[in-house]
Parts: C-alpha cells; structure tokens; sequence
C-alpha cells in the first residue's frame, strides 16, 4: 500500500526529474497537490498542505509557524529524502545540500534537517542488503512503514539492495502522476 512516505518520496522524485534539484516551491506545491489524506499524513502536515493546496498560502510561513514556532522535528523529512540521496549518487555534499532544502518545506526544526541529511548521504553514498535490513527495523516495531521507508529507500540504491521479486510482484502500482522517466527507474 502506498503511504504518506511513498507519496511524499515520490513528489521528491518528481521535482528532481522536472528541475534537477529541490525547487522548494516546487516541492511544496507537489507535497500539497498530491496530498491524500487517507495515506496516514500526521495532523500538522495535513493542516499545512490543505491551504496550500486551496488558498495558494506560503509554506514558508506555514512551516515556520509548525509547533509553536519551533517547526516540526518529527521524521518525515527523513523518511521521504532518500531517493534524493540515490538522485545524487556519489555526491553526498550535494546530497546533504538538497536534503536540507528538501527539508524545510515541511520540517523547519534542526534535528529534523539534520535527520534528513544523514538519510541522504547514507543513501548517496550506496549501502545494500534490502530484505536483511528491512526485517531487522521491521522487529524493532514502532512506526513501521516510515522506518520501512527511510530504511528502504537507503539500501535499495545499491547492487543487491533491491526487494525480492515476490515482495515486487505483490505491490501498489508507482503512482500515476510520476514522470515516465521516474516510472521506468
């Protein structure tokens, strides 16, 4: 099933194929134009895209104002940065750079950026083992499909890294709004 962290990972894929890097305003208007609700978004991301999707409102102020005006540190900055990593293989310094653009759109508080930077450059620099690494975060519970996410979209980059084909065969189709070019990856 795709979740809010396929949702958001994969608007991170579609401004990187139309821009080549974070667009901040681009990823803002992704993250809201493809904002499902019924994907399990958390409250304060739910109350920020709506009036950016409705009302044209500015994310910037929008994420600054997140938890009394601290910005939010939860994790899903660093659940959906990932492919930014893969986008930017071999250039982690430029992977961290983008991850915190890619970051303050939603999550303005530092240990979420810095979450978000150590997730990409774990991913641009290519770890491996996909279906070992996912079942060990898997068992240790808690928020299973983001730490499923982050994990994933870590080891997935990388020869061997990719899920086993019976896990493949039983999965969602790519949303339909991805870029063909991303689709075809």
């Amino acid at each position: 099933m795709t979740t809010d962290d396929t949702e958001m990972a994969c608007s991170v894929l579609h401004v990187l194929a139309e821009h080549g890097e974070i667009d901040q305003d681009a990823l803002a208007a992704a993250f809201a134009t493809h904002h499902d609700f019924d994907r399990g978004y958390g409250p304060a991301v739910n109350r920020m895209l709506r009036p950016i999707r409705q009302e044209d409102a500015d994310w910037r102020r929008l994420s600054s104002e997140l938890f009394d005006g601290q910005g939010s540190w939860g994790n899903g900055a660093a659940m959906r940065v990932a492919p930014l990593g893969a986008w930017f293989a071999n250039a982690p310094e430029r992977a961290a750079e983008q991850a915190e653009l890619s970051a303050v759109v939603t999550h303005r508080h530092p240990e979420a950026v810095v979450g978000a930077i150590a997730v990409a450059v774990a991913a641009a620099r290519h770890l491996g083992a996909f279906e070992e690494a996912l079942w060990n975060t898997l068992r240790a519970g808690g928020d299973v499909d983001t730490a499923g996410a982050i994990v994933g979209g870590v080891v997935v980059v990388s020869a061997g890294g990719a899920p086993p084909q019976p896990w493949t065969r039983r999965t969602e189709v790519l949303l339909s709004w991805m870029p063909a070019l991303v689709r075809g990856l």
